[in-house]
Formats: C-alpha cells, sequence, structure tokens
C-alpha cells in the first residue's frame, strides 16, 4: 500500500504531483490523501486542521476508484464527484516520469469521460 498526497488536486491538470505522507506529518494545510492498494483500489480522504473554519463546499469525493500500471502507463478509473453535484468519471492514463520512494509525477496522456447513471 502506498500513501501519498496532493494538494489542490485536479484530474484535468496535465502534471499530477503526489508526495509520500509521513505518518508523523502534522496536518498544518489542507490536502487530499490518496492510498493506491496492492489489490488496485484507489482510497481517498481529505485532511485540514482542526479549527481552520473549512467548509465543505465543492469538496471533492471520490468512490469506487481504482488503478492499475501496464508499462510504464498508470490508469487511474477516477469515480466521484464536488458536493452533492457535479458528478464524474474518468478514465485517465498517465506516464509515469518520477517514481521514488517519496515523490510520484503524472503527465497525462489520454482522459475519457465515464457516463454513469447519476
Amino acid at each position: 500500500m502506498y500513501t501519498h498526497k496532493i494538494v489542490g488536486i485536479n484530474f484535468r491538470d496535465s502534471v499530477l504531483i503526489f508526495t509520500k505522507e509521513l505518518q508523523t506529518d502534522s496536518i498544518t494545510t489542507i490536502y487530499d490523501r490518496f492510498t493506491f492498494s496492492q489489490d488496485g483500489a484507489l482510497d481517498y480522504a481529505l485532511y485540514y486542521p482542526m479549527g481552520s473554519g473549512f467548509c465543505g463546499n465543492e469538496m471533492l469525493s471520490v468512490n469506487n476508484s481504482k488503478w492499475e500500471v501496464k508499462d510504464s502507463t498508470l490508469e487511474l478509473i477516477i469515480k466521484g464527484g464536488y458536493s452533492m453535484e457535479g458528478k464524474f468519471g474518468y478514465d485517465i492514463k498517465y506516464r509515469v516520469d518520477s517514481s521514488t520512494d517519496d515523490r510520484l509525477v503524472l503527465t497525462k496522456l489520454e482522459e475519457i469521460s465515464i457516463d454513469e447513471e447519476r
């Protein structure tokens, strides 16, 4: 299992940079946490400092998502939405530009919108 964090993720960006989340990290900023499980599941959680006055408007939710690596291509099948509106589904293929113990850098190769019942 690999757990990485990213601040302000937008799957429409052409480059995504994930950094490793350390167990000793104190939460000092709002960030999105993705856990890449060995069984191919992609889990999501939002973290924010207590007392930050954070509001849930336009909050990202991710569910039933998965990942798979083929050669040097990472495929993410992302399903979710923002708040209670704006549901989305994407099948996105990324080139893995860099993968170390501390950092994962992905460049988008292809994006397909997935239609699903809402």
